[in-house]
């Protein structure tokens, strides 16, 4: 499933507006609307944590809906180093980043 399918079924699920999501992972109501029709392809690694802890869903189901949408859209150069997933974990709130943290131990079978 791509990132926009899991949001707005996530969001259904929940009873979610698009500002009632948007609120909580501090993305507008309109960029919630832009992701789930697919006008904005490429989703921000921070908007993606934020709305795996809003959607209280497993970062891992959104990175390979990452990974899959990036095949999808012949986006070849996906791959983002170290500095640059450092430097976004930095700006996610603290939530997020124990979510993150969480998430990156269990992927690695150390949680």
């Amino acid at each position: 499933m791509s990132i926009r399918g899991i949001v707005d079924q996530a969001r259904k699920q929940k009873s979610l507006s698009y500002d009632e999501l948007g609120d909580m992972c501090g993305i507008s109501g309109v960029g919630i609307q832009k992701i789930i029709k697919g006008d904005v392809k490429n989703p921000s690694f921070k908007n993606i944590v934020s709305l795996s802890v809003a959607l209280d869903l497993p970062l891992d189901v959104f990175m390979s809906a990452y990974s899959l949408d990036a095949v999808m859209h012949d986006d070849v150069d996906r791959t983002v180093g170290y500095d640059e997933v450092k430097r976004q974990a930095l700006q996610l709130d603290a939530q997020s980043q124990r979510r993150l943290a969480v998430d990156l131990l269990n992927a690695l079978d150390l949680a």
